[in-house]
């Protein structure tokens, strides 16, 4: 009995252990979205929303994620059958939904997939309509990655008829000829693909250890079923 009890406590420590790495993955995933979102609203009239959508999905995933854990941490320890069995379902749910979503990001980071192909036009459009913001958004990008315009310095000279924006100079003075002259366009899609790729990374951790507590949490499902211990009394 003793070792029954032991071996049932070390379930739960470990549930317990994998629910908290499940829980700080899925912060980590609730922080890129989070980054996605801000840059979002803050040049979301110049960028037309291209970015809002996928940081909508990791918060949404980010916070399925730690209503799941305190679930299970909860019912692994109140001994609750119904709660067990629903999140053992839903631990399964997570290695389907994540796991598929990993496979998605490493797809979506490349250059030819339908969310990266149209990225040079998305940033010429910002600076051939102007919409507002346009400005601020591309001296962001400048001062981020080092670059000028989106295929280069020359863009600001062809679709505006001035030579350059501060931002493309270093430490935004007001030099005669461009610091940085390459264009924006690889950077920032490369900025992109590395988002891509820590989100699925991420997400591939998170259904590898959400399969595991989902099995642990089922072995303790079925202990209590059977009946070796109390529902209500301590183990």
């Amino acid at each position: 009995v003793v070792s029954s009890k032991m071996k049932v406590f070390s379930f739960k420590v470990t549930i317990l252990i994998l629910n908290g790495t499940i829980l700080a993955l899925g912060l980590s995933l609730f922080s890129v979205g989070l980054s996605w979102i801000q840059i979002e609203l803050k040049y979301e009239k110049a960028t037309q929303k291209q970015l809002v959508y996928v940081g909508a999905i990791l918060l949404a995933l980010g916070l399925f994620l730690c209503v799941t854990t305190v679930l299970g941490c909860y019912g692994t320890f109140s001994k609750n059958k119904f709660l067990l069995a629903i999140n053992t379902f839903m631990f399964l749910l997570i290695f389907l939904i994540y796991a598929d979503f990993g496979i998605v990001a490493f797809h979506l980071k490349d250059v030819s997939s339908p969310y990266m192909k149209d990225i040079d036009l998305e940033l010429e459009n910002v600076l051939r309509e102007k919409q507002e913001g346009w400005k601020d958004f591309f001296d962001y990008i400048h001062r981020k990655f080092k670059c000028c315009g989106f295929d280069g310095y020359n863009d600001f000279q062809r679709l505006l008829n001035i030579s350059h924006l501060k931002s493309c100079c270093k430490d935004n003075s007001n030099c005669s000829e461009p610091t940085y002259k390459k264009g924006c366009i690889q950077p920032f899609q490369d900025y992109i693909g590395d988002k891509f790729v820590v989100s699925g990374a991420i997400s591939f951790a998170i259904a590898f250890f959400a399969i595991i507590a989902g099995a642990l949490t089922h072995i303790i499902k079925r202990i209590h079923y059977s009946n070796q211990f109390s529902i209500s009394g301590e183990l």
